[in-house]
């Protein structure tokens, strides 16, 4: 049994930690794939976009769209990098942090507070100790 230090709650398991950490990264692929169900009309040009001068004052300009071609290998990318967080291995949960907060900025209009909930928590997993601690 891996045992993590923290200086506010002493010496704890990292089990339920990791079990978190391989439910959420769960949840949040049942999630996209229910937005993956019309990826042409998220991902690309293809569907309705708010043009970046209608975006809300405060937010972000949101990030490039992909040309169609590369909707596909998104996809892959996605769900392959969130099934290698099962690997444990701390530098691959960079990829699938990467990935999921694109997912959240290609269209903010539509991005719901959940997108932001998730995007925070896989910022949080990735500076997370990993299990060789």
């Amino acid at each position: 049994m891996m045992i993590a230090r923290c200086h506010l709650v002493g010496e704890q398991s990292v089990a339920r930690f990791r079990l978190f950490e391989l439910v959420f990264t769960a949840a949040f692929l049942l999630y996209m794939g229910r937005n993956l169900l019309h990826p042409m009309e998220w991902l690309t040009s293809e569907g309705f976009h708010l043009a970046e001068g209608l975006q809300r004052p405060n937010s972000l300009p949101p990030f490039p769209l992909l040309p169609v071609w590369v909707v596909p290998i998104f996809v892959v990318a996605l769900f392959g990098s969130g099934w290698i967080v099962g690997f444990r291995p701390q530098w691959r949960r960079l990829g699938f942090a990467a990935l999921a907060l694109y997912a959240e900025g290609v269209d903010s209009a539509s991005a719901f507070a959940l997108n932001k909930i998730y995007g925070a928590g896989f910022i949080f997993l990735l500076f997370a100790p990993g299990d060789e601690v």
